[in-house]
């Protein structure tokens, strides 16, 4: 299970709003894989991620936008290829491919890069942005 902790703040209360509900998303589909991963409910849950993600990197992407960030296109392209691996995932479960221990690999694989983005690319880039006195996530 992923667990929210301090070291993660990005110092932003809604990028760490949004951070916190794709670990609460990513929690609850590990909690289904345990039980027996029913398909049905496992693609909602996909979904789901899915979709909040895109919001969640539209909002990063629009505000890197707006000030001119200069990691701006390696910052999207990062989150374009968390994108597919997500379609991906949710595209081997609707095709009923996805074995358990496929499951595990990639929520686990998911979980990883997440933590990773979070830790070493978007609290740098705040990090980067409050230095230049650009605002880039407002709060």
């Amino acid at each position: 299970m992923l667990e929210w902790t301090s070291n993660l703040a990005t110092g932003n209360a809604d990028v760490d709003r949004q951070h916190q509900e794709i670990f609460a998303k990513l929690n609850g589909i590990e909690e289904v894989i345990q039980q027996g991963a029913d398909k049905e409910c496992l693609i909602r849950l996909i979904t789901a991620l899915l979709d909040y993600t895109y919001i969640h990197f539209h909002h990063e992407e629009s505000a890197m936008s707006c000030t001119r960030c200069p990691f701006h296109d390696s910052n999207c392209d990062a989150h374009r290829g968390f994108i597919e691996r997500l379609r991906h995932w949710l595209a081997v479960v609707m095709e009923g491919r996805a074995t358990p221990a496929m499951l595990q690999e990639v929520h686990s694989e998911s979980c990883a890069w997440i933590l990773h983005h979070i830790a070493k690319v978007d609290i740098g880039l705040l990090q980067s942005s409050s230095r230049s006195n650009a605002p880039l996530l407002a709060s």
